[in-house]
């Protein structure tokens, strides 16, 4: 019973490492997408620069996710993006 839970499981995480990757510049990579980690403020740098950017004109949620899944991802994304839309006193 445990052995086939654990053969599972690294069944599954197998499954989902081929979607990473690093090129030669040392970056991780997602799909193709920059791996963003969760360090310091960079996470909640690039989404006020997606929202408050006077070319970006505030978007919502759902057009702010499908401009930035464009070019990142990090684990939780879509669920930040709405939680930082909603938190924006000016929308």
């Amino acid at each position: 019973m445990i052995r086939y839970y654990l053969n599972s499981r690294v069944q599954s995480i197998n499954r989902e490492l081929r979607f990473f990757s690093q090129g030669g510049d040392g970056v991780l990579r997602y799909q193709g997408r920059l791996c963003v980690p969760n360090v310091g403020e960079l996470r909640h740098h690039i989404l006020a620069e997606a929202h408050n950017s006077r070319y970006s004109i505030h978007p919502g949620a759902t057009k702010m996710y499908r401009d930035l899944r464009e070019v990142y991802w990090w684990n939780g994304m879509k669920g930040d993006i709405a939680d930082f839309v909603a938190k924006c006193p000016n929308c």
